[in-house]
C-alpha cells in the first residue's frame, strides 16, 4: 500500500486527478527516446489522457497517477545523468462534473 492510499481501498487513494506533466532528461542524445517510452508507459499504466506539445495530460486516482509519474522519474534517471520533471495536480475541479 502507498501511503496515498486509503486503508482497505486496494492501494487507491479515492482521489481523482488531473495533472499536467513533462518529463526533461538532460544532457542525453537520445533524450526524445527517453520521453516517448515514458509518454507509453503512462498510457500503458492507465493514466495517460492526451499529449500536447511539452505536456502529458495525465487523470486517474491521485495514487496511480502518482505512482505514473515516479515510475516515470526513475526509469529516466537510470538513463541520464540530469533528470527535471514538472507536474501540476489538480483535485476537486469543477471541470468535466455535470451539474
Amino acid at each position: 500500500m502507498t501511503r496515498y492510499a486509503r486503508p482497505g481501498s486496494n492501494g487507491k487513494s479515492g482521489v481523482n486527478v488531473s495533472c499536467q506533466w513533462s518529463l526533461y532528461p538532460l544532457g542525453l542524445p537520445g533524450y526524445m527516446d527517453v520521453i516517448y517510452r515514458e509518454i507509453d508507459r503512462t498510457k500503458g499504466g492507465g493514466v495517460f489522457a492526451r499529449g500536447a506539445h511539452f505536456v502529458s495530460a495525465l487523470t486517474g486516482d491521485l495514487s496511480d497517477v502518482i505512482r505514473a509519474v515516479r515510475t516515470s522519474f526513475d526509469a529516466a534517471c537510470a538513463d541520464a545523468g540530469h533528470v527535471v520533471a514538472h507536474a501540476t495536480f489538480s483535485a476537486n475541479s469543477p471541470t468535466g462534473r455535470s451539474s
